[in-house]
């Protein structure tokens, strides 16, 4: 019984994005669809089509698809040797990139959505592309601090790293957040040649985001109500370049929510709601 209720605290939107990507055919994505993500999945889209959030509008286009498959699209282009995904939540990216690729993969998340993840892929043995590895580490995020230590355990330090995520910063308030980058800047520091990819939501408001401001209003009760409300303080490109070179980070390139869907050769959607920041820690010196 203990064990049934410690899968039942995987949260609500990692079951809902199982659903999308899915849907969306990601390669082994239908192995963590469970009935609670198709519900969420079929409340959000009707939900959302009642008060115009359909066609480019619609929260997968908006947030969901050029996302995933725009972040796919980066790693086939980087190629990384070696992988650290935050937040993976029930992403099957690690689980099929070291089916064939040679690369050291290594997912974080809370041990509740790890167990999950292990009781559903236990039946299916996973055959590894040559010197590849597949690691899961058990980490609470909201204990940044802790990370550059307990990651560098698991880091072959002579092989560049590759740290993503996705859909987690918009969940953090400014001061969490400005904590994991702090983190995350610290490991990068000690872990040579380290690149950051992460996304980057924006606080909707009705010039820029026109339908989809009104549209995200019954949106973010709902998402309140599962536990997981949004909290947005970023304004727009420029407000999230001067933050992060706040924290000490050079921007290599932001790509905006529209430039990853075409990226994945998807019809972009409506409205720019994210970036994606490609990031390095600035050397010493440079101001």
């Amino acid at each position: 019984m203990r064990q049934k209720k410690a899968k039942n605290r995987v949260g609500l939107t990692a079951f809902y994005t199982a659903s999308v990507w899915s849907s969306l055919k990601v390669s082994g994505a239908g192995r963590f669809v469970t009935w609670r993500g198709r519900l969420l999945h079929a409340v959000v889209s009707l939900g959302g089509a009642a008060v115009g959030l359909y066609g480019r509008y619609s929260v997968t286009s908006l947030y969901l698809a050029g996302r995933h498959r725009g972040l796919d699209c980066l790693l086939e282009t980087l190629n990384p040797v070696q992988v650290v995904e935050l937040a993976a939540g029930l992403s099957s990216r690690g689980w099929e990139m070291t089916r064939h690729k040679s690369v050291h993969y290594i997912e974080l998340d809370q041990l509740q959505v790890l167990s999950f993840k292990h009781h559903v892929t236990a039946a299916d043995p996973q055959p590894l592309a040559p010197s590849a590895e597949y690691q899961t580490l058990t980490f609470d995020l909201s204990q940044p601090e802790r990370l550059p230590t307990e990651l560098q355990a698991y880091l072959q330090p002579d092989k560049p790293t590759l740290i993503i995520s996705e859909g987690l910063t918009g969940y953090l308030p400014e001061a969490a957040l400005t904590r994991l980058m702090l983190a995350l800047r610290d490991l990068a520091e000690c872990q040579p040649n380290t690149t950051i990819l992460l996304d980057f939501a924006l606080k909707l408001n009705r010039a820029d985001h026109k339908r989809a401001y009104f549209g995200m209003l019954p949106g973010q009760l709902v998402w309140q109500l599962v536990g997981a409300p949004p909290r947005l303080f970023l304004r727009d490109k420029a407000h999230l370049e001067s933050w992060l070179a706040g924290l000490g980070f050079e921007v290599k390139r932001l790509y905006s929510s529209q430039e990853l869907a075409r990226l994945a050769g998807l019809t972009p959607p409506a409205v720019v709601v994210y970036y994606l920041a490609e990031l390095q820690v600035r050397s010493p010196g440079v101001l």
